[in-house]
């Protein structure tokens, strides 16, 4: 077996996807009127080629609600959740440091439309109403974090989950952009809102958090529906198994002998050869 990669390992990648992945997200966001669709491609091809190259480190999360669907479905220990979610928000903010100081003027991305007047923002993220925004962000999560949670865990080892999880980016990107710039990931939304320091001062800060929120609860509702849809027909007979003795003791019948039972309702350390 391939040996467990160290914690600094594992952290590290989560830093180094997530920088990768917020990074070409500012920079689109930046110029996003010269190329919309093709900077969606752009966004959701550096988050595939980033789990493909750190994937077998971290398990390529580089999103806190993909990390949120992991710990709930008992694939993530909670410590390491936390970890995990602290160095992709560091990774996302040097990302937007690292735009801002390419772009050498005073940053003008603001996550949400609503701006001040007189601010030297030229571009927003999301477009829309909160309800649109939310709506759209807690929508598009719950699909990604089930995408991840099927291809990436109950379907693995396979070849081509990187390449499910990045249509899912395009898919929502093209389907919701315009509403709520389709981040999809808190460490993106909190990232943008991050940028403003880097603006004018103008910009209203706190968007971020609600941005978060919508998608940590699209992400329980993923962790819900994939635990519903991993039912299997083991767990069915052992439901079904169980009855008989249940049914038995209510009525009484306690002092039955496990002979009188058919085998298939006999419990494995009561049988005899």
């Amino acid at each position: 077996d391939e040996p467990e990669p160290a914690m600094v390992s594992k952290l590290l990648s989560e830093f180094l996807g997530t920088y990768v992945l917020v990074l070409t997200v500012c920079l689109v966001v930046v110029q996003a009127s010269k190329a919309p669709l093709a900077g969606v491609v752009g966004i959701a091809a550096s988050l595939m080629v980033m789990i493909y190259a750190l994937g077998a480190v971290s398990g390529g999360n580089f999103n806190p609600a993909v990390s949120l669907g992991l710990l709930l479905t008992g694939n993530l220990p909670f410590m390491e959740f936390g970890l995990y979610v602290i160095s992709q928000v560091i990774g996302g903010c040097a990302a937007v440091g690292t735009a801002a100081l390419m772009y050498q003027h005073k940053w003008p991305v603001a996550l949400v439309a609503d701006v001040p007047p007189g601010s030297h923002v030229e571009a927003a993220a999301g477009q829309g109403s909160w309800g649109a925004i939310c709506g759209a962000e807690l929508f598009y999560t719950f699909v990604l974090v089930l995408v991840v949670l099927n291809v990436a865990i109950r379907d693995a080892p396979n070849q081509y989950y990187g390449l499910a999880i990045g249509f899912v980016i395009i898919a929502g990107g093209c389907a919701v952009g315009g509403l709520s710039g389709g981040c999809f990931n808190p460490a993106v939304a909190l990232s943008l809102d991050f940028g403003g320091i880097f603006g004018d001062g103008k910009e209203k800060y706190g968007s971020g958090l609600v941005y978060a929120a919508a998608e940590l609860v699209g992400a329980a509702v993923a962790a819900g529906v994939f635990l519903g849809v991993s039912q299997t027909e083991e767990e069915d007979e052992e439901y079904a198994y169980s009855r008989p003795s249940t049914e038995m003791e209510e009525e009484g019948n306690t002092n039955m002998d496990l002979d009188d039972l058919p085998s298939s309702r006999v419990p494995l350390a009561g049988r005899q050869g």
